[in-house]
């Protein structure tokens, strides 16, 4: 939800339920506007999938890396 205040436009992130500044500085750019989630959540939800996949988060990051290589040779 964004709405105006005093000091412009403020955005409630869908996570955290907190008002933001509805800019760059805090919530990622989509094509359509900016995301649902501010950046503090989005790196705190990033970091929950990491620890909790590691094996497999590892595997698909060799696999891209290979990947990667062959397509540059």
């Amino acid at each position: 939800m964004i709405i105006e205040t005093e000091i412009g436009l403020e955005k409630e992130c869908a996570r955290c339920h907190e008002m933001w500044p509805a800019d760059e500085e805090f919530f990622y750019k989509r094509g359509d506007g900016l995301h649902c989630y501010c950046k503090a959540c989005v790196a705190e939800r990033c970091k929950e999938l990491r620890s909790g996949y590691p094996r497999k988060i590892k595997k698909y990051t060799r696999k891209a890396a290979n990947k990667q290589l062959q397509a540059t040779r």
